[in-house]
């Protein structure tokens, strides 16, 4: 999926069977629909609230597997490279509090980040 109705009209043809326009915080599959779910960069561009709700959906149409990858930061350098580079994050945190993040909203899956 993609929020963007010109991403999906811009792809590669033969992708183009496989995708819709949707909203990762109201996805429109049943639970358990995959046996697993991919998010990559995205999911930072939401405010806090948005985010628990995107990831709400992720657990709930994912069968139990799940990997996004984030934006994030180790120190102070990373921190201001970061917010020097990414104009449209609206989530972004320093490595440990994201991991403290996700144990407090619930969040099962894999993640990796992406770091300036």
């Amino acid at each position: 999926i993609d929020i963007s109705d010109y991403a999906i009209e811009n792809c590669i043809g033969t992708m183009k069977p496989y995708l819709q326009v949707a909203d990762a915080r109201q996805l429109p599959f049943p639970d358990n629909s995959f046996d697993v779910v991919i998010s990559i960069t995205t999911l930072h561009n939401l405010d806090r609230e948005d985010f628990i709700v995107a990831i709400n959906e992720i657990e709930r149409v994912s069968k139990g597997q799940s990997f996004i990858t984030l934006d994030a930061y180790r120190n102070k350098k990373e921190r201001l490279a970061m917010e020097a580079w990414n104009l449209t994050a609206l989530t972004v945190m320093q490595v440990e509090k994201w991991k403290t993040f996700f144990a407090k909203i619930g969040y099962t899956g894999d993640y990796y980040w992406f770091m300036p």
